[in-house]
């Protein structure tokens, strides 16, 4: 195979690297500033030159609508063209464009394997929930609730309300670990500390009927009605 490298498409200008590395800087600090307009447009100087980072930022404001119409086909685009590039930071939203099916087909396949991506190369807590999710419910994969207690409790481990409280339901059924209802209390309440409504509701129920720790029907009734408040 013939490879041709450094060798600028008729028409386009090459332009050094630290130039476009420039731009793209100038374009980060205007975006930091809330100065979205500028910071398109130092984006899409840099994105012209086939910057990934910068195809990344600009799909971004398009999935946004930030400074720009919101525009899911030209932030699949951008997305797309950035993590073929192997930018790490377009791989979680290029997943949820699959997902949602926004500016392309629906495809939980792709999804998962976008969301995985970000997971396994970013470390990334959100979609190390996500991946969870998908071997749990087997979306865009085969159903696997070992892999997915594995992927839940990395991210509770690092803090993730919403992970934590999946973790508890996963040891409270059994689900790709030992059942042990003192463990699910424990990633519940850690999760409901944190003011996530459906944990609240869990340790509150878990309270009134003595699962995982001892019955205490003043506690279910705080935990109820701090789960019912706004």
């Amino acid at each position: 195979m013939l490879i041709c490298m450094n060798v600028p498409i008729f028409g386009q200008t090459s332009v050094d690297a630290d130039i476009i590395k420039a731009w793209v800087d100038k374009a980060q600090t205007l975006f930091d500033e809330g100065d979205y307009q500028g910071a398109y447009e130092w984006y899409s100087k840099a994105a012209e030159q086939a910057n990934p980072f910068a195809e990344f930022a600009l799909g971004a404001l398009y999935l946004n609508g930030l400074h720009v119409k919101q525009d899911f086909d030209k932030a699949f685009y951008w997305y797309h063209k950035a993590a073929l590039q192997g930018e790490a930071n377009a791989f979680c939203d290029l997943g949820l464009l699959y997902y949602n099916g926004w500016g392309v087909e629906k495809n939980y396949q792709e999804a998962f394997k976008w969301y995985m991506k970000s997971a396994t190369i970013l470390d990334e807590v959100e979609t190390q929930k996500q991946v969870g999710l998908f071997y749990y419910q087997g979306i865009g994969v085969t159903k696997d609730y070992k892999k997915a207690y594995y992927w839940t409790k990395k991210a509770a481990e690092q803090g993730l309300a919403d992970a934590q409280h999946n973790l508890g339901v996963l040891y409270m059924n059994g689900h790709g670990t030992k059942q042990d209802s003192v463990q699910a209390f424990y990633w519940c309440l850690k999760a409901a500390k944190q003011g996530f409504k459906l944990a609240q509701l869990s340790v509150a129920e878990m309270y009134e009927k003595g699962i995982g720790t001892k019955k205490n029907l003043e506690e279910a009734a705080y935990w109820k009605q701090l789960a019912n408040s706004k």
